[in-house]
């Protein structure tokens, strides 16, 4: 979802930056920010069987989804 608002956002930055694009620039950004942020707290799946039923914490195994 937040992708897709993404050039109506920039369009909106656009027109409240008096058509400068200094705006959209810091959103860009901002979004990669978030991003490597979030990329660098999911785990680790190198050498894992992606096919494996894990376990959750209540105790009920994890949903296996094929592709």
């Amino acid at each position: 979802m937040a992708s897709g608002l993404t050039p109506l956002i920039a369009a909106w930055l656009v027109t409240r930056g008096d058509g400068t694009l200094w705006w959209v620039a810091g959103y860009n950004v901002l979004v990669a920010g978030i991003s490597l942020v979030s990329a660098r707290f999911l785990p680790e799946t190198v050498g894992a069987d992606l096919d494996r039923v894990d376990v959750h914490a209540e105790g009920r195994p994890r949903e296996v989804v094929t592709v």
